[in-house]
C-alpha cells in the first residue's frame, strides 16, 4: 500500500502543478483585477483546465492519503514545484533556464535525502536519530555551500 500512496502524492503533485500552470497562464492573458478578473477568467478554458487539475490534485492526495502515512505523503507533494516549472516554462513559451534546472534537481535530491533519512513506512512514529544526523550534516553542508557560492555572484 505505502507504494501506491506514494504514486497517488507524486500524481497528486503532477495534477496540482499542472493546475497551477494553466491558472497562472489564463491569468497572465488580463489585465483586470478583483472580481472582474475572476469573472473573465470562469470563461477562459485554461481557466478550466487548472481548476480541473487543482481538483484532481486534492483526491489523488485524499487517495494517497488513505493509503500511506503523512510523513510520506506530505513531502511527495513537494514536487510540485519541479513539475510546475516544467510544465510552466513551454506553456508559457519560455526556456527553463539552467538555474533552474538546477533548482529541480535540488528540490528532487532535497527530497529523496529527507525520505531516506525519515524512512516513512507507517510502523514508527518517528525517525531514528542515527537517521537525521547525517541528513542534518549533507543539508546543513550544502546550504552553506549555497551560500558560499551566492555570495561570488
Amino acid at each position: 500500500m505505502i507504494e501506491l500512496a506514494a504514486a497517488f502524492a507524486v500524481a497528486g503533485a503532477a495534477s496540482n502543478a499542472v493546475g497551477t500552470a494553466f491558472q497562472r497562464k489564463a491569468a497572465s492573458a488580463s489585465s483586470r483585477g478583483g472580481l472582474r478578473l475572476l469573472a473573465e477568467l470562469v470563461r477562459r478554458p485554461l481557466w478550466a483546465i487548472g481548476m480541473c487539475g487543482v481538483v484532481c490534485a486534492a483526491l489523488f492526495q485524499s487517495l494517497a492519503l488513505v493509503n500511506g502515512p503523512l510523513a510520506l505523503v506530505q513531502p511527495l507533494f513537494i514536487l510540485e514545484l519541479p513539475f510546475a516549472l516544467l510544465v510552466a516554462a513551454p506553456l508559457m513559451h519560455r526556456r527553463l533556464p539552467r538555474s533552474g534546472w538546477w533548482g529541480v534537481g535540488g528540490c528532487v535530491l532535497g527530497l529523496a535525502v529527507l525520505l531516506i533519512a525519515a524512512a516513512p513506512h507507517g510502523a514508527v512514529h518517528h525517525a531514528p536519530l542515527t537517521r537525521w544526523i547525517p541528513a542534518l550534516c549533507l543539508c546543513l553542508g550544502g546550504m552553506a555551500a549555497a551560500v558560499l557560492l551566492a555570495g561570488r555572484g
